[in-house]
This record gives structure tokens, C-alpha cells and sequence, in this order.
């Protein structure tokens, strides 16, 4: 339970508001009153009675009480009598609560006078970072009147956990790039140089002289902005070669952009899943394809991680209750860094009448023969319905695209709302992708070294003790530690070390498997990953962790 500092503002009960109060005293006699203010440790409220039938005295223990308003109650145990106020025409009495704290930043709030431009902070129970996660704010219902309690709310926990020694996010970076970088938080020994094992830029192409060269001629061609856009001025030559570049490489007739991968999922599966269409998708899909089934108006329906006889379950109950149905597979999951089983999803989509999405973010660039992702490692490459992908990975730039028939693709780009109502991405961010994915067709030892690394870093782990498939061939290296705690004093033990990564806590997983999501890149030296595997051994021996114990845990 989240560790509470109480904070005693008193609330007024609104002039028309009934808010009622039901007692019992030890010797069960029966005590009713109207409540006139509530603070979150006690409450004042007239007794119904006369003066000299007052039936308790200041000090005394009442066993139980409930609170009653409208159609609901609270319940709060015991309460001791702290003080008794009569007057010719009222008695009133003042309580506090013993087993409980009021919720007044939740149900209880629709009762009071407030002022939401007054800090209602004043009133909320803090929460500590060593008890409670963001689970405990995100997704729910406080029931406030105040709709900015929730944030209100967070935001003890937040500075909280910023003292902690978990805290690892949001930290600048100084001008630096590639895999070397400083940032403005210090090392314990006052060094701020650091090795990342967290980027995205897979194949290192975000700091190539070439690349940045290329922006920069398109900047002093086009100025930064698209300032518009596809649809109305925000296309150019540099969209339409990305395009044609994306459509040939995945032998698809056309392609459309998005300004990132989340506003392409979000995009493509709420344009093309209707009223009485099914969506079905892995539950370990990445966010961006959850908020894209949760703004379709379809049915939604997951399937257990990878479980091929699960997805037929689904499909043989579900599929013609509907009209259209997307099977949305993930190239590469973006936490576990394992592939899905694309044949055997094809194979149930065509038995079903069904279409296929793929995802490949975390795929392109890094798997099949040519490094075209999952599609081409299944040798189902231009075979797939709907292909989307990001430029973050491969590219170390950003945006988002599909690929698709011609007939689909001129759906999407009226139908995708984050298509049509989104400004274009800028020319210069393309210039630069459009170099990038040169550079990457041109360059195949870029994609040999990312695969060696991989190996190199995977293999290290293993002598190690930790369960990494020896078939893994993805970037995304997961590094399980089941605890918290121990978690965070590894990353402070990481980072004054000079590698830069991040734990990975609940709700991203689950509680007892937290842990840190290492990526590979090829600009990484033998000399780099060789560190990182000796800094990882001395964590793990400083808290007392061995893989092995890990792996009994998750078994359990």
C-alpha cells in the first residue's frame, strides 16, 4: 500500500448537498448527524438530537461509522470523539478517523465547496516511490471532481521517485552523438561520458557525415518546415523518392508516410477497422497498436504471446460474427526482442478470410537476408497485405510509413486521420532518410556488423547464465531481474560505470519481470560490449543476483 502523509484541509459540504453521517458507540447506541466538513483524517457534523440527549462525550471511541450521500456510502470503522460544541439551537461534533483516511480527492469530492484554481494538492495523500508504481496512476478512475487530481496525484509520486536511485529518464544530453555520448547528470566519480546501450539508431546511421550533409543541402532547399499537409502543400521530390524507395524495397505498388510509428498504427488501424469489423492483435503488441484497435470501432480481440493455437481459438469463435477482420502481427516485440511466427499467422489468416498488418519497426533493418525485416526472413516478402514501418531504427531518423496496393495505399491517405489532418514530415528529415536507406542498401557489412554484435553480446550473457535463446537475432536484448529494487541499484551501479540504459518497470512489464532492454547497435566496438557484459557481471554480484535465481523465479 502507497505510504500516506496526511494533509488536514477541511472541505465544506455544498449549501444543498446531503451528506449524512451514521455512528454507533460502544454500547451500541445509534448516532446520526449532518456532516458540514470533511478533511481526509475526520469530519464535523450536526447531531440530530437535543442538547441533553447528547449520548457521547469528547474522547470516546465509536466502533463503527459510514458515511451516506445520494446513492452511495463509505464505510470507515472505528473514530475517537475530539471535541463537542453546544450551542442553544445545535450540538455540533468533531471526529477522527481511526482505521481509515476519507477519499475526499474521489467520490467524496462531488460534496464540497472547491475552488479547482485552489491547490487541492493540499488535501491528497502522498505516495512514495518505494511503494507504489505508475500503475497506481495510470488508467484510473479516481472518481475526483477535479480533473486535474490525477495529476496532482502523480506528481508526489513523481518527485519521490526522482530522488530515488531508479530514476534514469528524460537526462539531456550534451552536444554528442553517435554510440559515445555526455549527458548533464554526473557519474558518481564526476565523469559524464558514457557508452549507450538504449538507442534505437540500429545500424548507427543518425551521425554519418553523409546523412547530416544531406539534411542540411535540403534545408537551404526547402527551409525546415513541410508547412503543410500531403494532401495540400507539404509533399515534395523528397517525399515522392522516399516513397518509391519504401515501395521497392518491400514490392508493394505504393506507399504513404506518417509523422512517426505510433501515428502510423494508430492511423491505419482505426481507418480501416469499422462498426462491424474484428482486429485481432498479440497481447504483448506494442502500445501504439492498442490505441489504434481501442479508436477503431470494431470488436477487439488478443491472442496469448505467440500462441498459434490461441489465435485459431479466437479466430474459429469470433471471425464470422464479423464482417472484415486484421490479424496486426509485430515484426520484432519491442520488449522481449522476439520475433512473431509470420507463416503460421498468414496461414490461419488466409484459412479465416482475413488480412494481415505487419509491423516491422524493429525488424526493418535488422532481419532477413537483406536486412528488410520479418517479411523477408518468412520469404514472404510483397506478400503481405499491409506493411508498416518506422525510420527510427533504421534510419536513426524519424517517421513512420505503410506499404500496400495502390487501391489501399489512396484509401489510407484519405481514411488515416494522422495522414491527412497532420502536417507533413519536415524535407530535411526526409533528405536525410532517403540518405540513410542509400547508405544502408549500399553499405551490407552495416548490417553484418549489427548481426556480429548481436551474436557477440547475446553469447556474453549466456556464459553469464542468462536464458537468451541462442537463435535470438534481433537488436533488443532483454535483461530479466524480477526485482525492483535490486533493479534500480544496478542501474546506479550501471551508469557510474559509463553505460547508459534505462530500467524498465511496471506497468511496460510485468512486476516480476522488470528489467533493462539493452539494444545493439553496429557502431558498438568488441571493446564496448565486452565492458558492458564485464559492468553487468559486477551489478549483478553487488546486489546478490545470480541469472539462475532469475530464471527459478519466473519459472515459479
Amino acid at each position: 500500500m502507497a505510504k500516506k502523509v496526511l494533509r488536514r484541509t477541511r472541505y465544506q459540504i455544498k449549501d444543498k448537498q446531503e451528506l449524512n453521517i451514521h455512528l454507533t458507540s460502544l454500547s451500541g447506541e445509534r448516532i446520526l448527524g449532518k456532516v458540514r466538513e470533511v478533511s481526509s483524517t475526520g469530519l464535523s457534523f450536526e447531531l440530530q438530537v437535543a442538547s441533553e440527549e447528547l449520548p457521547v462525550l469528547k474522547d470516546q471511541v465509536l466502533s463503527e461509522g459510514k458515511l451516506v450521500w445520494e446513492a452511495n456510502e463509505w464505510a470507515f470503522g472505528r473514530s475517537v470523539v475530539k471535541f463537542v460544541h453546544k450551542s442553544e439551537s445545535k450540538v455540533t461534533l468533531g471526529i477522527m478517523f481511526i482505521d481509515s483516511h476519507a477519499p475526499i480527492e474521489g467520490p467524496l469530492s462531488k460534496c464540497f465547496k472547491m475552488n479547482l484554481e485552489g491547490n487541492m494538492a493540499k488535501s491528497e495523500l502522498e505516495y512514495s516511490s518505494d511503494n507504489s508504481s505508475l500503475a497506481d496512476f495510470l488508467g484510473k478512475d479516481d472518481g475526483s471532481v477535479d480533473i486535474f487530481n490525477k495529476a496532482k496525484k502523480y506528481h508526489f509520486y513523481h518527485n519521490s521517485l526522482q530522488k530515488s536511485v531508479r530514476w534514469g529518464y528524460w537526462i539531456p544530453r550534451e552536444p554528442s552523438k553517435g554510440i559515445r555520448v555526455t549527458l548533464t547528470k554526473k557519474r558518481s566519480d564526476g565523469r559524464n561520458d558514457f557508452i549507450v546501450m538504449s538507442s534505437n539508431d540500429y545500424l548507427g546511421l543518425s551521425a554519418r557525415p553523409e546523412v547530416v550533409e544531406a539534411t542540411k543541402i535540403a534545408l537551404d532547399k526547402y527551409g525546415f518546415g513541410a508547412t503543410g499537409s500531403p494532401i495540400t502543400c507539404g509533399q515534395t521530390e523528397e517525399h515522392e523518392r522516399l516513397q518509391e524507395t519504401l515501395s521497392r524495397m518491400f514490392r508493394t505498388e505504393a506507399t504513404t508516410l506518417f509523422n512517426s510509428g505510433y501515428a502510423a498504427n494508430i492511423g491505419l488501424i482505426s481507418s480501416l477497422v469499422g462498426p462491424n469489423d474484428l482486429v485481432i492483435a498479440d497481447i504483448l503488441s506494442h502500445a501504439s497498436i492498442y490505441d489504434g484497435m481501442q479508436l477503431s470501432q470494431g470488436v477487439k480481440r488478443f491472442f496469448k504471446h505467440n500462441d498459434m493455437d490461441h489465435l485459431e481459438k479466437v479466430l474459429s469463435r469470433t471471425r464470422y460474427e464479423s464482417n472484415g477482420c486484421l490479424i496486426v502481427a509485430e515484426g520484432v516485440f519491442s520488449m522481449d526482442g522476439d520475433a512473431a511466427p509470420l507463416n503460421d499467422i498468414v496461414s490461419l489468416a488466409k484459412k479465416y478470410d482475413a488480412r494481415v498488418m505487419i509491423d516491422e519497426a524493429h525488424s526493418f533493418g535488422v532481419l532477413g537476408k537483406n536486412g528488410l525485416g520479418l517479411s523477408e526472413e518468412s520469404n514472404l516478402l510483397g506478400g503481405i497485405d499491409l506493411t508498416m514501418g518506422t525510420f527510427s531504427k533504421i534510419c536513426g531518423t524519424i517517421g513512420g510509413f505503410a506499404c500496400g496496393s495502390k487501391e489501399l495505399i489512396d484509401w489510407l491517405n484519405v481514411s488515416a486521420r494522422s495522414v491527412f489532418f497532420s502536417v507533413a514530415l519536415p524535407p530535411s528529415t526526409v533528405a536525410a532518410t532517403n540518405k540513410s536507406l542509400e547508405l544502408f542498401q549500399s553499405e551490407p557489412q552495416l548490417l553484418g556488423k549489427l548481426r556480429s554484435n548481436i551474436e557477440f553480446f547475446t553469447s556474453g550473457l549466456r556464459k553469464m547464465g542468462f536464458d537468451i535463446p541462442k537463435d535470438h537475432k534481433t537488436a533488443i536484448v532483454p535483461v530479466v531481474i524480477g526485482d525492483e529494487e535490486k533493479l534500480g541499484k544496478m542501474y546506479k551501479i550501471l551508469y557510474d560505470s559509463g553505460i547508459y540504459t534505462i530500467p524498465v518497470v511496471y506497468p511496460a512489464v510485468s512486476k516480476n519481470t522488470c528489467r533493462f532492454r539493452f539494444t545493439v547497435s553496429a557502431q558498438h566496438s568488441l571493446s564496448d560490449l565486452d565492458y558492458a557484459l564485464l559492468v553487468i557481471k559486477r551489478a549483478m554480484e553487488k546486489v546478490g543476483l545470480a541469472p539462475k535465481e532469475i530464471a527459478l523465479k519466473e519459472s515459479a
